[in-house]
């Protein structure tokens, strides 16, 4: 994160540099993935938002600490604050596709795509659009075509490419069923919706 003087969310030790981990509690300083929140109380997350706003403040371009931010926040479900700070991150850098993936993912706010305004959805594929030019990525085909098939397959609606092309392409990327598993956790919705 690049940034000195700062202090380890969870214990207080002294912290700079590029530190991913305390050397002192071992706890993740730069969370680069919604499983690594996975295991942190609501407590602990929001004492990383706090460091997170820390080092923004004192480096208005580090990537790293608006994406751990916004993780926190995805796991916290605080949708709009997780969208701001992946906003933020694009902003810095347009070509992170993690930056869009969790960004299309705060749009939807935990629900299924079926209930959502179409605006909200255009929104969604047009944050995933982006990053797969930015990072082709099985998982990021299948969440795609997660979002055709709920939104637009379910309401008949016809639209090029469709789920069948997105899912037939995430398989040839190789996306897995603990992705799809994880997906759904990061969507906060029952992994029975998967197609």
């Amino acid at each position: 994160m690049r940034v000195e003087n700062l202090r380890c969310p969870g214990c207080g030790h002294p912290v700079s540099g590029e530190t991913k981990q305390c050397e002192y509690c071992g706890r993740i300083i730069e969370i680069t993935s919604f499983s690594e929140a996975e295991t942190l109380t609501a407590e602990d997350l929001k004492k990383n938002v706090a460091f997170y706003n820390s080092v923004c403040a004192r480096s208005e371009e580090n990537v790293a600490a608006y994406l751990s931010r916004g993780i926190c926040f995805l796991k916290l479900k605080a949708y709009k604050n997780a969208l701001e700070s992946f906003d933020k991150a694009i902003s810095i850098d347009f070509s992170n596709a993690e930056a869009y993936f969790y960004a299309a993912v705060s749009v939807l706010e935990g629900k299924i795509p079926f209930v959502q305004q179409r605006a909200k959805i255009d929104m969604a594929e047009n944050y995933m659009e982006n990053a797969v030019i930015f990072g082709d990525k099985g998982i990021y085909r299948y969440f795609m075509a997660y979002i055709r098939y709920d939104y637009h397959y379910r309401k008949s609606f016809c639209v090029k490419p469709d789920y069948k092309e997105y899912l037939l392409k995430a398989k040839t990327l190789g996306v897995s069923s603990k992705d799809i598993e994880n997906l759904f956790k990061l969507l906060n919705l029952d992994i029975n919706r998967a197609i």
